[in-house]
Formats: C-alpha cells, sequence, structure tokens
C-alpha cells in the first residue's frame, strides 16, 4: 500500500476547500459545490454530531429558569446535566424536548461512618429557549431522606449546569449532496523526458464539477518523484483524461489517481 506525502495531503485537501467553496452570492457563479445557505446548514448539522451548547454554567444557581441560546424545537434530542447541593452531578436524555415536563433526581450518600442516603428531585419544563422549574399549584420541587420513615421537604436542590442539543440526520435531506468517486490506473511505467495520456473510464455522474489528479508518494525504478506530475487534460461524464509528465532522465513507475466530484 502507498500513501500521500505531506506535500500530496496538503494539495489533496486544498483542492476539495476549493471545490467545497460557496457560491458567490452576489453573481451566483458555482464557485463551488453548493450554496452559502446549504453550506451553512451542513456545517450547523456537523458540529451538532458532537452536540451543540446550548447552555453552560457549573456555578448556575440551584433555582428559578435557565436560558438556552437557541429553542428546543430544533433539536430531536437534549442531555440535561445538572448537579446537587452536594456538588454531585448526573444527568437525562430527553427525545422529542420541547414541551416537555422533564424529571431531574439524584441520590447522594453522606461521608458519615453510618450512613445516610438523600434522594433529590425537582421537574423542570422545556418551552422554546427556557427550561424552568415546574409549577402546578407548587413548585416540584423537595428532598427526602431514606432513612427513619422520613417525610419530604419542599427544598430546592437540584440544579442544571449544561444543556446539549442534537439535531435531526434527516437535516441532511434536500441538501443535494454532490456524488464523490475515486479511481486508480494502477502502477505504469513511464519512459524518461515523456508525456503520456493517462485515461479514465468513469460512471454514476450526469454532471462533472471538479477533478482532482494525483500521484501515490511511491515511485518505483530509481526515478525522482519530483520529476513526474499529473494534469488535467479533458474530461466528460464518462471518462477522464490527465496527461503525465516524466521530466528526469529514468523510466520511473507509478500509480496515477483521480477524485470526481459531480451530480449523480
Amino acid at each position: 500500500m502507498a500513501y500521500l506525502d505531506n506535500a500530496g495531503l496538503a494539495y489533496f485537501f486544498g483542492k476539495l476547500k476549493a471545490i467545497f467553496a460557496t457560491k458567490d452570492v452576489a453573481t451566483t457563479s458555482a464557485a463551488g459545490l453548493m450554496s452559502a445557505t446549504d453550506k451553512a446548514k451542513i456545517d450547523s448539522i456537523i458540529a451538532s454530531g458532537i452536540g451543540v451548547l446550548l447552555f453552560n454554567n457549573d456555578n448556575n444557581s440551584l433555582s428559578g429558569a435557565i436560558t438556552l441560546s437557541e429553542t428546543a424545537a430544533n433539536f430531536v434530542c437534549l442531555t440535561i446535566c445538572y448537579k446537587t447541593n452536594d456538588d454531585e452531578y448526573a444527568s437525562v436524555d430527553v427525545y422529542n424536548p420541547n414541551g416537555k415536563l422533564v424529571n431531574l433526581s439524584a441520590v447522594g450518600i453522606t461521608d458519615t461512618s453510618t450512613p445516610d442516603m438523600y434522594l433529590k428531585s425537582k421537574t423542570v419544563q422545556i418551552n422554546g429557549t427556557s427550561i424552568d422549574t415546574y409549577k402546578g399549584s407548587y413548585y416540584k420541587t423537595a428532598q427526602l431522606r431514606l432513612t427513619n420513615n422520613s417525610t419530604p421537604t419542599r427544598v430546592d436542590y437540584v440544579g442544571i449546569t449544561q444543556v446539549i442539543g442534537y439535531r435531526d440526520p434527516s437535516e441532511f435531506d434536500g441538501l443535494g449532496m454532490p456524488a464523490m468517486k475515486h479511481y486508480s490506473k494502477g502502477s505504469t511505467s513511464y519512459a524518461a523526458n515523456s508525456a503520456y495520456y493517462a485515461d479514465f473510464t468513469i460512471s454514476g455522474f450526469s454532471s462533472i464539477t471538479a477533478v482532482i489528479p494525483y500521484f501515490e508518494s511511491s515511485v518505483t525504478n530509481g526515478g525522482a518523484p519530483g520529476n513526474l506530475s499529473i494534469s488535467l487534460n479533458s474530461y466528460t461524464t464518462t471518462s477522464v483524461r490527465c496527461l503525465v509528465h516524466n521530466a528526469g532522465s529514468s523510466a520511473v513507475s507509478a500509480n496515477p489517481h483521480i477524485v470526481v466530484f459531480g451530480t449523480p
């Protein structure tokens, strides 16, 4: 197996960056594969693959409402992280969260020779950009000592510290994502001081947006890799022709590749 060297990787990803540039908003010329609107949406979706941090404050008060940076209606799931007055942390996941009541509870154990256990609980309501303690006739907050048949006391010992939102993957629908395919010629010998055509047969495209030709970094038969170059000559939706030039004084063998971007 052969790999691209650092220079090859820099070239390849530089081309990718140019290909995925947004269209010129003023002229609508297709400088890239997608509109600025679609690109912004995709960037947001990709970022949300590891979650969007909507609220973050480890020192937040245990009581009172918190404000999210974006409405819960935009997310298919929220992770709500919370802590107790003993600085013990937990979390809960809520699917289709907007408008729902969510219980935040934790059981703590005292650091004593004869341990006690306490249940601390509150119910919150998610409403758009706000998450607040739910109140019917009373605020739904309490603590219960789990020994000696104790009675719950109405205290608020649970507070939210972080909220993370996850989007619906179906937001990718309708974005017109481009197709990308890779083709390779296999190891080919190129004589000294000569130029050749490298022809590829491609399929699955109704139109072509860009073609990136490159060589694997391994070159055999004693030739210097810097003497070998490849450039795009022409293409259709079914074929690509590249020009290979060996400027060295020795024959070399190398494997030409192309990556093709276009509309399926």
